[in-house]
């Protein structure tokens, strides 16, 4: 009887159902999505920042020529 359970069961877990399969494609996909955009943001928070430091250093370059 412990055989017949075990067959059994190794019939119906063959393997993943193409729903499942496309829901973990979607939720990977949607994970994958946000990572992107949170990456692309700091990139574009990084460049602005660094634009600001030369502008700053320009201004306080310009001062001293100045004085």
């Amino acid at each position: 009887m412990t055989h017949r359970r075990v067959t059994f069961m190794h019939r119906n877990q063959r393997g993943f159902t193409l729903i499942e399969l496309l829901i973990a494609i979607a939720i990977v996909g949607l994970i994958a999505g946000g990572i992107t955009a949170a990456i692309s943001q700091v990139l574009t928070i990084n460049t602005r920042s660094s634009n600001h430091m030369i502008a700053v250093r320009q201004v306080q370059q310009a001062g001293k020529e100045v004085s």
